[in-house]
């Protein structure tokens, strides 16, 4: 404990000496928020493996924020509409250094935004980071983050929040103490200085630790050393699959990766064992992550107070029915609204096999024209055609030839 105690004395210091007047700025902007809470419950919309909650600003439009119990902060993702915003608020000096998941670091600015209301809460005078964030091929925007912050704001946590998140009914609840905790399995579970949530475990026979990460819509995303370990171990289903192209999407956006991909039993201890869980390894990855394609087998209650994280197994869990282009061995996705590409390809897949390429534009599946609506909503009518069948057509346009 003595050693963990001066080793985070010592970031502090750095971290003053390195950032001097401006830390002290940032401190005295974050001392002056107030989170004001309007409904102690909430229905959230849950699309695509993501917890979205509706968020507005002084110009009472609503942005999609993500629930992202992964990120010690809230953030906004700077867009062209949030630029125009940008001009009536008070910007801090303070930059300050982010490093996504994939190691890739990135500048970032505080702004004072005001008043920023959900239908849950709302945060006066706002002080939140904001980040310019690259995503050629995003379907559903995601303007932003709601990070642990808002639940724990404090280090000692008796005036944190407890957090019950219903998967299985998409509320979300906050609470002043807990309810009865019948059913609910408590993890071994760490909370660090940043209120990250550290889950531990063993994978092939050698200590593991994984980060609880609402934000990553994925199942288990593990770094090449602890895959490699898991690889030994005996809880591999299939063969591994190699995924080459535009892979890795954190905040820093979608990246040129190879992936190595399994589908593994997963054994979390606390009689957590988990079949056909899909994971993950890129060569780029800096850290264990659980996503929320797993974490929705589950309800989850996370005691900031306390620092305790309860699991619940969710009654209507279903396991997600692969999409078409999951069962073909390629990925594609709407590029900036002008053209369906294909993006990544699996190493021997099916659609490597017929001749598909990365770049590829696709201009229909079978009898869907990808110019017969919104390229996002085509992409997903794509996905659900029957992957099973062989008799599908796929056109595409490969420079001028088509």
């Amino acid at each position: 404990m003595r050693k963990k105690a001066l080793y985070s004395a010592l970031i502090v210091i750095c971290t003053i000496a390195l950032t001097g007047c401006s830390f002290f700025k940032f401190l005295s902007g974050i001392n002056k928020e107030q989170l004001n809470i309007t409904n102690n419950s909430i229905t959230y919309s849950y699309t695509d493996n993501q917890i979205i909650i509706n968020t507005e600003f002084s110009d009472e439009i609503q942005r999609n924020f993500l629930l992202d119990l992964g990120s010690p902060i809230n953030m906004v993702f700077i867009d062209s509409s949030l630029k125009i915003l940008l001009e009536n608020y008070d910007k801090n000096n303070n930059k300050q250094i982010t490093k996504s998941a994939d190691g890739t670091k990135m500048k970032r600015d505080y702004i004072n935004w005001g008043t920023i209301k959900t239908s849950w809460f709302e945060l006066e005078n706002s002080f939140i980071s904001t980040l310019e964030r690259p995503d050629n091929y995003a379907c559903k925007t995601i303007n932003g983050i709601w990070g642990a912050s808002i639940f724990a704001p404090y280090s000692k946590g008796k005036k944190n929040k407890i957090l019950l998140i219903q998967i299985q009914d998409s509320t979300a609840i906050l609470l002043d103490s807990l309810p009865l905790l019948n059913n609910w399995i408590k993890m071994d579970a760490d909370f660090t200085l940043m209120s990250h949530i550290k889950l531990s475990t063993s994978i092939g026979g050698k200590k593991a630790s994984f980060y609880f990460d609402t934000g990553f819509s994925g199942s288990i995303l593990m770094t090449r050393e602890t895959y490699h370990a898991a690889q030994n171990g005996i809880n591999r289903i299939n063969e591994t699959k190699k995924i080459y192209g535009y892979i890795t999407k954190t905040l820093s956006g979608t990246q040129i990766d190879t992936a190595y991909q399994n589908e593994m039993i997963f054994d979390f201890g606390k009689g957590i064992i988990a079949d056909s869980v899909t994971v993950l390894s890129t060569q780029s990855i800096a850290v264990n992550a659980i996503g929320m394609e797993f974490i929705r087998r589950f309800n989850v209650l996370v005691d900031y107070q306390k620092n305790n994280l309860y699991l619940q197994p969710n009654p209507n869990y279903r396991e997600s029915q692969k999409t078409f282009f999951q069962s073909k061995g390629f990925k594609a996705r709407n590029m900036d609204g002008n053209a369906i590409l294909v993006i990544n390809m699996e190493v021997n897949g099916t659609a490597e096999k017929a001749g598909l390429k990365i770049g590829d534009q696709i201009l229909s599946i079978n009898n869907i024209e990808a110019d017969d609506g919104n390229n996002c909503e085509v992409v997903r009518l794509f996905g659900e055609i029957d992957g099973n069948s062989t008799r599908n057509v796929v056109t595409i346009k490969r420079g001028n030839e088509i």
